[in-house]
């Protein structure tokens, strides 16, 4: 039977509600009727979780939902393991994170309301929404929740979220482009037209044109204005519609508003034959604003193309060795597990991070690190996923970390800082909802006085107050110039945590530098080994090499060499900033600096006057065994980026838990004035605060565990390309090509962020304080108005585009 309908809509989705359904609920203060049981469900739902504040600040009608029971078995698939490794981002104990595409999300109420709902549920770690990218990063602890129950909810509340696939998002943003490219098309080609017939009637009124040529005109001016209007005007209207419903200002009501009342204008002209027609400025107001917009659409979809596209470019499948068949076979790459033989094939990308059992392999990391020549490496050495074989094809042992691959990591990063929302942009999207309020309130006062006066051109007066007010350049002001901004690091391969970074580090006075591994290469070798007694250099070599065997330290590397299954070590304990001690061949040593040995060995050194610092010491009990003088060379750029930062009025510092005289040579040889070794972690902090306090702000820069502590309490930090984890976590910052060279880059690129946000500001303050009286006196008609409107938005964009150079 043929479902009847009253003229009532549902207050969650706005549809008509059948005869037969009768149900309402009470909704900020007032009983609203809704359409259907689903309806009724998110709208019972949203009311008990205290979040009917998504029904005012909501620019949308709500998605009518779906039946949850047909859903059910499709949502349930998702909690498979085998399916989630497809989808998810990273995993590890006790939480899994997953990004999510919702094309239903159109505003921030939709975001608002997925957080405040998500977050409540138990298990739920955190969710975040990008608006524009309509992603939602969610991270769960499966073991309190499943992953269809989450997606059932969103599903609940109108939003069907699937797990986030590059091609389809890439296939909807193409969609999205050709509607705004028919819209500006029909505008453009409209307008033209419109303008032809404009000129013909202002030529025509000083010619005695004919009234039956000029009813004519105009009426063939109204016949193409008005689809120009509902199509290609319909994102202004629409939006400033949803916005005044739910009692709120945005920057399309004045455009709107300036819009309909030239129009109706024109059309009472029209029928009542007096007054002019302004179908030509109709045109032109909506041609022009679709410019503005359809740019930043283009500018906002190219950085999240750049951001989101390490996803698609994962591969699929993997070449296993497969014992059965003695053979190597195409594996899924979610089935590859700890210590597999993946072969890896000339072209191919490695897929998993590894170590190479081939003798040796040559690999292309730009992917990576954005180095396009060729890195070699040796049997036993890491190979990371995401590199690409340039070589002859090789054989590698898979290492499955919890949190996935390195590359894994990387997208996450990028990920996070698209996501981030800084606090420059909310405080300008907050004062550009002010300054809606007071356009209109001065559009009003100047449309009362030229009335007042009995002025004929008080509706277009108005009219271009309205136009060329509009906050459009406010608002792009900030978030176009910090999305193009990150898009310039992650094309240099500098990956930032958020885009706070930005103006944290603009401001920066002091750069506080580690040493090994930031300033030095991190490549520690032996200069010279000194024995004493029977013992040998080899010997004390392979002593030395047992001791370090299972240490990551860059200072047991030097000794990795050396190490022997014919000598091993047992009990061993390594002593934080001191040393190494265990046993070796049944007798105890220690491997250190001279803060580990005995009081009576440095009594003794301290009578023979040794040097102690620049050393580290072999011991067997309270006995001196040989003494071992390590080198690091400095990186190859470190001196010329060192006196580029001090040429550009940076105060330089070097902070180094060497205990040797090798940090007063560096800090010398690169002109530091500030200099200090043997500092440990506290010592580095109490520094970082100390120069705080004194009104500094200061630069971290380092790559040890030791500087971890330090990276947090900096005002801004960049962890090097081979920082440790816990490292790189800290840090605001992440240098994906070990180059020094990157830093006076990132530095000079935050600085020019912020200047182009204060030009952005100032042009679009400057040109509102100019342009506004202008027009309140008459002296701008409609039409310029709305080339200086939509030219101001276009000039902060196009400003902001600089930063991607």
């Amino acid at each position: 039977m043929k479902q009847s309908y009253d003229a009532a809509t549902c207050y969650h989705c706005e549809l008509p509600i059948p005869r037969d359904f009768n149900k309402s609920i009470e909704i900020l203060g007032k009983s609203r009727d809704l359409c259907c049981e689903g309806c009724l469900a998110v709208a019972s739902m949203i009311v008990d979780n205290g979040l009917e504040d998504y029904y005012k600040f909501r620019t949308e009608p709500g998605e009518k939902p779906e039946k949850i029971s047909n859903l059910e078995a499709e949502l349930v698939a998702y909690d498979q393991q085998q399916l989630q490794q497809d989808f998810l981002t990273y995993t590890t104990d006790g939480e899994n994170s997953i990004l999510l595409y919702a094309e239903q999300i159109r505003c921030s109420a939709c975001a608002w309301l997925l957080e405040r709902t998500l977050s409540k549920l138990v298990g739920v770690k955190s969710i975040q929404v990008n608006v524009s990218a309509q992603i939602v990063h969610l991270s769960w602890n499966p073991e309190l929740v499943k992953l269809s129950d989450l997606l059932k909810q969103m599903h609940q509340l109108g939003y069907s979220a699937t797990p986030y696939k590059q091609e389809e998002t890439i296939e909807k943003q193409k969609s999205i482009q050709k509607g705004w490219l028919k819209r500006l098309g029909l505008a453009g080609l409209g307008m033209m037209q419109v303008m032809m017939f404009a000129v013909a009637l202002y030529l025509g009124a000083f010619d005695g044109m004919a009234s039956e040529y000029q009813w004519l005109i105009r009426h063939v001016s109204f016949l193409i204005a008005t689809p120009i209007l509902l199509y290609s005007g319909y994102p202004f209207y629409s939006s400033a519609f949803m916005a005044l419903k739910n009692k709120q200002l945005n920057m399309d009501v004045p455009i709107t508003l300036a819009l309909f009342v030239a129009y109706i204008a024109s059309l009472w002209a029209l029928t009542t034959e007096s007054g002019e027609v302004y179908f030509d400025s109709v045109t032109m107001f909506i041609f022009f604003l679709l410019i503005g917009r359809y740019i930043e659409f283009r500018v906002r979809q190219q950085v999240s193309e750049r951001v989101y596209k390490g996803n698609s470019n994962k591969p699929s499948f993997a070449e296993k060795y497969d014992e059965q068949s003695g053979d190597y076979v195409a594996t899924p790459v979610n089935a590859v597990k700890q210590n597999d033989r993946l072969l890896v094939r000339s072209g191919k990308q490695v897929v998993v991070d590894g170590e190479l059992i081939s003798e040796s392999a040559e690999l292309n990391l730009s992917m990576l690190n954005g180095e396009f020549l060729p890195t070699s490496l040796q049997q036993g050495q890491k190979v990371l996923a995401g590199s690409v074989n340039n070589h002859q094809p090789f054989i590698m042992k898979a290492e499955i970390g919890k949190e996935g691959s390195y590359w894994d990591k990387l997208l996450r990063l990028q990920e996070m800082a698209l996501l981030d929302k800084p606090r420059a942009g909310l405080l300008a999207d907050k004062v550009a909802r002010y300054f809606v309020s007071a356009i209109l309130l001065i559009a009003s006062l100047v449309a009362a006085y030229w009335i007042s006066v009995g002025s004929e051109d008080a509706l277009w007066i108005t009219l271009s107050v309205l136009v060329v007010s509009c906050p459009c350049a406010l608002s792009l002001a900030t978030p176009v110039a910090m999305t193009c901004g990150t898009l310039a690091y992650n094309q240099k391969n500098i990956l930032i945590k958020g885009q706070d970074f930005l103006q944290a580090s603009s401001d920066i006075t002091d750069i506080v530098f580690d040493k090994t591994g930031t300033l030095t290469s991190g490549i520690v070798s032996i200069d010279s080994v000194d024995t004493f007694g029977q013992y040998d250099k080899e010997k004390v070599l392979s002593i030395i090499a047992a001791l370090e065997h299972t240490s990551e330290h860059p200072i047991a590397k030097a000794f990795s060499g050396y190490y022997s299954n014919k000598v091993t070590a047992d009990s061993v304990s390594f002593l934080p900033f001191k040393g190494v001690k265990g046993t070796v061949l049944g007798q105890d040593y220690y491997f250190g600096s001279e803060q580990g040995l005995a009081s009576e060995l440095l009594e003794e050194l301290s009578k023979q006057n040794k040097a102690i610092n620049d050393v580290l010491f072999l011991a067997k009990g309270r006995a001196l065994v040989a003494t071992v003088t390590l080198k690091d060379e400095l990186r190859q750029d470190a001196k010329a980026v060192c006196d580029t930062l001090r040429e550009e009025g940076y105060n330089l510092h070097l902070l180094s838990g060497d205990p040797s005289s090798q940090v007063e040579q560096v800090a010398k040889q690169l002109g530091f004035d500030h200099w200090k070794n043997q500092a440990q972690p506290k010592q580095k902090l109490s520094y970082i605060q100390s120069l705080q306090q004194q009104g500094k702000n200061v630069l971290m820069v380092g790559d040890g565990v030791n500087d971890a502590p330090v990276m947090s309490a900096a005002n801004a930090s960049i962890a090097m390309a081979n920082a440790a984890d816990i490292t790189r976590t800290s840090a605001d910052c992440y240098l994906l090509a070990d180059q020094l060279s990157y830093i006076p880059f990132a530095l000079e690129k935050a600085q020019s962020t912020q200047r182009i946000i204060k030009q952005n500001l100032a042009w679009a303050i400057g040109y509102n304080v100019t342009m506004i009286p202008l027009a309140a006196m008459g002296y701008i008609p409609p039409y310029v108005a709305a080339i200086g409107m939509s030219l101001s938005s276009i000039v902060v964009v196009i400003n902001s585009l600089r930063l991607k150079r």
